[in-house]
């Protein structure tokens, strides 16, 4: 993972698939984050892969209910994907909420074991 001079980070390969389509593939990204606006962006490089996906961008936005307070948070998921394979897109369509809500579960436990740390 490259970081820039914030440390935040810039650029990641991040590792994307499936099991139950047995659909896996790496995938280097540009990565973009303002704390300011809790916003995280990260979208396929200019050498994406020739793989399975065209496309594969995310964008988070996390925002305090009550900034400057511990009151609970949104976090807003955004997912574009592409896939190079038009019956890909199909399948993952029936799957894409069930995939989304895995990422969101993933997100709230990386976040509880940092507020561990804390």
């Amino acid at each position: 993972m490259e970081r820039d001079g914030a440390g935040l980070p810039k650029r990641a390969r991040l590792r994307v698939g499936y099991d139950k389509l047995g659909l896996e593939e790496n995938w280097d990204s540009i990565v973009a984050c303002d704390p300011a606006q809790g916003l995280v962006e990260a979208k396929s490089s200019e050498n994406a892969s020739q793989g399975l996906f065209d496309v594969l961008q995310t964008r988070w936005k996390i925002v305090p209910l009550e900034p400057g307070s511990d009151a609970p948070t949104t976090v807003k998921l955004d997912v574009n994907v592409k896939f190079r394979n038009p019956v890909y897109d199909q399948m993952f369509a029936q799957v894409e909420q069930k995939v989304a809500g895995a990422m969101i579960s993933a997100f709230e436990k990386r976040v509880k074991q940092l507020d561990e740390k804390l």
